[in-house]
């Protein structure tokens, strides 16, 4: 007779803090060419142009005058690079592709605590066709759930067709789905600097490669 609801979320990560009076090196935390660097407090060791690798040191924290000895120090300033994100799809001139119909039927199953009874003999007359599920929990009183579970299933019938694309329409549609695609796991949309798209036909397929190049800061600190 005890319920218990629990929610799941994925949690931020909570960012390392460095102490300023730490010594530190700024590293690039991706790949990339270097398009812009200003350092405010160590030595640049890397110049514009330069293309730099994960890990690599970008301002190092130390500082050492004509007439003084060197001295350690927390590495400040900003590192920006251009980062290349790619994505490829191989595309057949034939597909096959669903519409649903707009016919749609319903079936019930209950479940009594770890048995379940199908109220029907056939799930659907339909030959192509999706279902989405329901469950519902019977409950007594507001609070009160039994070990009763009502689920409806609705099967919606789709039909299939076979469509035949030239290479220009496969090009393109391959390209569209890697730009949605990219465009969802690329945080800094606005900073897209260049784009690319390049192709390799086949008999059947054609390889669609789509490369954006995106101007990002990849500096972090590093303690020493």
């Amino acid at each position: 007779g005890t319920n218990v609801k629990v929610s799941i979320v994925k949690a931020d990560k909570a960012p390392e803090i460095i102490d300023s009076k730490e010594c530190s090196n700024i590293i690039a935390t991706k790949a990339g060419v270097i398009t812009s660097i200003t350092a405010q407090n160590g030595t640049a060791v890397v110049h514009m142009g330069d293309r730099v690798e994960k890990g690599d040191v970008l301002i190092a924290g130390y500082m050492q005058g004509k007439y003084t000895d060197t001295r350690y120090l927390h590495a400040l300033g900003e590192v920006k690079a251009t980062i290349s994100y790619e994505k490829t799809k191989e595309f057949s001139y034939v597909e096959e592709e669903y519409y649903e119909t707009g016919n749609k039927n319903k079936k019930y199953e209950l479940s009594i605590g770890d048995k379940n009874f199908k109220l029907y003999k056939k799930l659907t007359k339909f030959e192509f066709y999706k279902t989405q599920k329901t469950e519902n929990n019977l409950k007594f009183a507001k609070n009160f759930y039994l070990p009763i579970k009502i689920t409806k299933l609705e099967n919606y019938e789709r039909i299939k067709e076979t469509k035949k694309y030239s290479l220009e329409d496969s090009i393109k549609k391959a390209t569209e789905q890697l730009e949605k695609e990219m465009q969802e796991n690329i945080e800094n949309k606005e900073n897209i600097i260049n784009k690319n798209v390049v192709t390799d036909p086949k008999e059947n397929t054609v390889i669609v490669k789509l490369i954006y190049e995106v101007e990002e800061n990849i500096g972090e600190d590093q303690r020493f």
